[in-house]
């Protein structure tokens, strides 16, 4: 697995790896007989083999009727592996395995990609990789993964192999497909759990584009587009088991497009998400509805609201953005600029209807053919913020090495 993620690994590397494995484990040391993590926005399945079973069929034989999800098949190998894991472990500890596990790929994914983006050799470069892959895999975030969208907690680190791969890819001419073999089985098993999310396929799409959007001599932009053409659509034709059955569930309930904004209430579901998305929160990453609505003076998650005024939250949120703004300055007309349009971009999207952007929001919800999927903004375009994060924190954070180590000579 470490040489998989890493490559030839030298011993700050090795310590590094380590360390990762200890961060995403961690969970099972406070782990507790008799608790299981459920969420408030899925249909939480305590009998995972059962489930898994039953996401072949689009017949329900209790019912005796048919169900429209047929790209429930995307579920299959998460629901799979879970089931096989819950199977050996047992139920409540066989889910903070699986939990744990999931954060190890994720936080190796996101190790990868840095390693494509900022290439070379620099001082405590290890160190650095290492706390910007913490801030991934410890965000916020990943508690509403976990706790609403379930089985895309594995899309964060599929998004970090995709773009990692496409570049290490892209950005060695000689390097062939089938050098790559494994990297595509993973991300083939990895990717399908997107195929129950079209707005996270969406976004996929667009922030992909401006990546890797090329921008040199004709010449150059024709073999790399080849190349690039050549990455996608052996990925697409590997991935035709989870695409074919999200297209016929699309085609089948949505003929007429203009009922899915009907059909999925997006007028009221965004004015109630969009309420708490202001610059802070979506910053700070607390800017999920629950965490911070209450009903009848009751708070849905009490967590939210505490950590909005909790001392030491504040205070490292201020140091992450902090760094973040280095990064940002830094990465201006340089390589890694694009990565900085992209956390722009994700975290203004991710305001929704939200002042003082909720004319912009609502006119491409209105006028852009599909955007009305994006009916929850930041619970979807979160993820491409924190990961574009991420990388601009390395950035910064090296850029600051830098300067200290120019100061002390």
């Amino acid at each position: 697995m470490q040489r998989f993620f890493m490559g030839h690994a030298d011993v700050q590397t090795k310590i590094s790896f380590l360390a990762i494995v200890l961060v995403c484990f961690s969970p099972i040391f406070w782990w507790e007989p008799g608790y299981y993590i459920l969420g408030s926005d899925l249909d939480y399945s305590f009998d995972s083999i059962e489930r898994f079973w039953e996401r072949f069929f689009l017949w329900d034989t209790v019912l005796l009727g048919g169900v429209d999800r047929t790209n429930n098949v995307a579920s299959l190998p998460f629901i799979g592996l879970l089931a096989l894991i819950q199977r050996v472990f047992g139920l409540e500890f066989g889910q903070i395995v699986f939990f744990s596990l999931i954060l190890l790929f994720n936080a190796l994914s996101f190790r990868f990609l840095l390693s494509q983006v900022v290439p070379g050799d620099f001082k405590l470069k290890q160190l650095l990789f290492f706390i910007a892959t913490v801030f991934v895999i410890g965000s916020i975030y990943n508690c509403f993964l976990w706790l609403r969208l379930n089985i895309n907690t594995v899309s964060l680190g599929f998004i970090c192999l995709f773009w990692g791969g496409a570049m290490r890819f892209l950005n060695n001419p000689r390097r062939k497909v089938k050098e790559d073999f494994l990297l595509f089985v993973v991300l083939v098993g990895s990717g399908a759990s997107i195929g129950i999310q079209p707005p996270l396929i969406f976004n996929l799409i667009i922030f992909s584009i401006i990546l890797f959007f090329p921008i040199n001599g004709l010449r150059s932009s024709f073999r790399y587009l080849a190349r690039l053409v050549l990455w996608m659509g052996l990925f697409t034709c590997c991935s035709l088991f989870w695409i074919l059955p999200l297209a016929a569930f699309i085609g089948f309930n949505f003929n007429d497009p203009s009922l899915g904004a009907t059909h999925y209430s997006v007028e009221t579901l965004l004015g109630w998400v969009s309420d708490r998305t202001s610059l802070i929160t979506v910053l700070t990453g607390i800017a999920d509805a629950p965490w911070l609505s209450s009903w009848g003076g009751m708070w849905y998650w009490e967590y939210g609201e505490n950590l909005r005024h909790d001392v030491l939250f504040s205070l490292a949120a201020s140091i992450i953005l902090f760094f973040t703004l280095v990064g940002l300055t830094e990465s201006i007309g340089r390589n890694q600029s694009r990565w900085a349009l992209i956390f722009l971009l994700s975290s203004f999207l991710s305001m929704g209807i939200h002042f003082p952007f909720n004319e912009l929001y609502a006119f491409l919800i209105e006028y852009v053919p599909g955007f009305w999927i994006q009916r929850a903004p930041w619970q979807k375009f979160a993820m491409f913020s924190l990961i574009s994060q991420g990388v601009l924190i390395c950035i910064g954070a090296k850029k600051l090495l830098g300067l200290a180590w120019e100061f002390n000579k």
